[in-house]
């Protein structure tokens, strides 16, 4: 990895998002603890040089994190419920709540958009169907579940075993890819050729191959940095990673 910049400031970045159709970011930034229901919560758009468009472009949000994007709509988990905001007013226009959702974290949109959320203290998968956010799948076995990547017609889950497979039509778990020694995958984007590239959220960016071994990108654990729910756009060999708590997010190119 080559580092090219980093934005200073941010209040506990969690996640970042591509939008390919207007060439920005959103960063969800927490500003506060991670399950405190305070109206802190914001959403900022960054260029990809790295440059603040929009410093709080969505705000009153309590703590928000994973997001993805179907058409006009970027949906927002924010502990126990799922926001729906228009691209077009950056209004939220629903809050939908999960029942016996906890702690509501990564989001991810399928091919037919769907719309799947995971909840890392329950260890289950949520689906949008209509204006209710359902129970799909449980990771418990698996150790629990965070990071989301809808590829073809397969949604994978980070889990502190690797990563696993659910089907979204009958929410059939198994293993996909097993890796040891991971905390828990935060983020999970697909690299190629059968590779993952995942943030294990204490510091640490891995390459994940087919077979389980891994290739360490970056490590931030000894100056306790944390790898939280980060982006790649793979056709710019642009890699963003938010830090959480150290409060900066930043970019890097993939040789």
């Amino acid at each position: 990895l080559v580092r090219l910049w980093s934005v200073s400031g941010l209040d506990v970045p969690e996640s970042v998002l591509y939008d390919a159709k207007r060439s920005i970011l959103y960063v969800s930034c927490i500003n506060g603890k991670p399950a405190k229901r305070d109206g802190n919560g914001y959403i900022v758009r960054l260029g990809l040089d790295g440059k603040l468009s929009e410093p709080r472009w969505i705000t009153g949000l309590d703590a928000p994190k994973g997001m993805g994007l179907r058409g006009d709509s970027l949906f927002i988990s924010d502990i126990t419920l799922l926001r729906e905001v228009d691209l077009k007013t950056g209004k939220v226009v629903r809050s939908l709540r999960a029942p016996g959702a906890r702690f509501l974290n990564d989001v991810a949109v399928g091919p037919a958009g769907r719309v799947f959320v995971s909840d890392s203290v329950t260890g289950s998968v949520l689906v949008l169907e209509g204006d209710k956010l359902v129970s799909l799948a449980s990771l418990e076995p698996f150790g629990g579940a965070n990071g989301l990547l809808a590829q073809g017609k397969t949604l994978l889950v980070g889990t502190p075993r690797g990563i696993a497979r659910v089907s979204p039509s009958t929410g059939k778990v198994s293993l996909q890819v097993a890796v040891k020694g991971l905390d828990m995958i935060d983020g999970l984007r697909a690299a190629g050729s059968g590779k993952y590239i995942v943030s294990d959220w204490k510091g640490r960016t891995l390459l994940v191959h087919a077979s389980g071994t891994t290739t360490l990108l970056l490590d931030t654990t000894a100056q306790k940095i944390q790898s939280a729910d980060l982006e790649l756009i793979p056709e710019k060999k642009l890699l963003v990673i938010p830090t959480f708590f150290h409060n900066k997010v930043v970019a890097y190119r993939l040789r």
